[in-house]
């Protein structure tokens, strides 16, 4: 389905096996979990003690991880303002807003160039960069640069056949820089059936024809340091994220969460961002439509975080960092390693010792 939400490994992010993140990933922490319940079920059906030395290991060994420092700081920290516009969704695309949604993001900026990076949540201009460019865009850019402030902001980007368009992120830097969202999320940014807009309703979304973005895309500057932007649920894939760093030296996430009204799921999208932070050791920016934005350290630990459903501007430092984690220089290798590993004894197991009890 191409929506990994809610792994297990995921809700280690406050929880003991956290240190294992930064070197095996949410994967590997949900891997530890499972083996762990494995090898407690063995303990308890079968009475063979010796299983609990593995659970007391892994366990054990995770609390000493929890301390090591993968990565370090680069550079002086920097001034980020995080722009929570809290437009209703029901009216986001409606385009008697357009020129209000404009206005707001604009006098929001305003209030704030005292921060070195301003940061605006996904399509929150709900207009074709072509169209609003030369009018709002540019000018905007020029004003925030006299501040020496960067503005990275989320819109709709037609591509040059002048058919296609992506769902985007632009820096009003002295040359804008594009990120096109790479993984699209099905119903949502496009419809894997276009025959189901005429059949339901409510496939027939307001710009949900985007296409994906390419996988090499121009590196992002902000306020002088190399950024990794996703967009949406992107960041809910580590390996995707993994492939921003070790250039990045902080992350971006810019979200609109107001689909999802008040339910679970900004709450635990939050945790899955928090997750990235943590197994790439970068600090992430999140904003987010209507909440939850936040600040999140290179650990997944919320420096601070934003109401839900109101108007807000989050302000804060970001040190930015570099280093690699293990997870960031190894990749999935020595989870598969491992489950190979746990496989061939598992096959040695069922061959020998169950022939001897047959």
């Amino acid at each position: 389905t191409g929506f990994p939400w809610l792994e297990v490994g995921t809700g280690q992010i406050e929880g003991p096996l956290a240190g294992f993140i930064p070197l095996v990933s949410v994967h590997g922490a949900s891997w530890l979990v499972a083996l762990t319940a494995g090898s407690l079920a063995i303990v308890v059906y079968q009475r063979k003690w010796i299983f609990l030395i593995l659970p007391a290991v892994i366990w054990g060994s995770a609390f000493s991880l929890q301390s090591v420092e993968w990565t370090k700081p680069i550079g002086e920290p920097v001034k980020a303002a995080l722009i929570q516009g809290n437009v209703p969704q029901d009216i986001k695309w409606d385009p008697q807003q357009l020129r209000n949604t404009l206005q707001l993001y604009a006098d929001l900026s305003r209030e704030n160039w005292d921060a070195e990076v301003i940061v605006w949540p996904e399509n929150a201009a709900t207009a074709f960069y072509h169209q609003i460019d030369e009018g709002y865009l540019e000018p905007l850019g020029r004003e925030a640069r006299s501040q020496n402030t960067d503005i990275i902001l989320g819109l709709p980007v037609l591509d040059e056949n002048g058919e296609d368009y992506y769902n985007s992120m632009v820096s009003l830097t002295e040359t804008p820089v594009f990120y096109h969202k790479r993984h699209l999320v099905p119903f949502g940014d496009y419809v894997p059936f276009e025959t189901l807009r005429g059949l339901i309703k409510f496939f027939d979304l307001p710009m949900s024809a985007f296409v994906p973005g390419a996988s090499d895309q121009p590196q992002m500057m902000l306020a002088g340091h190399p950024v990794g932007v996703s967009i949406c649920y992107e960041d809910a894939f580590s390996s995707e994220v993994r492939e921003t760093v070790p250039a990045a030296t902080m992350l971006i996430n810019a979200t609109n969460n107001a689909w999802y009204g008040d339910s679970f799921a900004p709450h635990q999208h939050l945790q899955i961002s928090r997750s990235r932070g943590l197994e790439t050791g970068r600090p992430i920016l999140r904003v987010t439509t209507n909440g939850i934005s936040a600040f999140i350290d290179y650990k997944g630990v919320i420096q601070q975080q934003s109401p839900q459903f109101e108007l807000a501007v989050l302000k804060g430092d970001i040190q930015p960092r570099e280093g690699v984690t293990p997870y960031v220089r190894f990749g999935q290798w020595p989870l598969w390693i491992l489950t190979l590993l746990m496989l061939t004894l598992w096959a040695y197991y069922q061959y020998f010792y169950r022939r001897k009890e047959s």
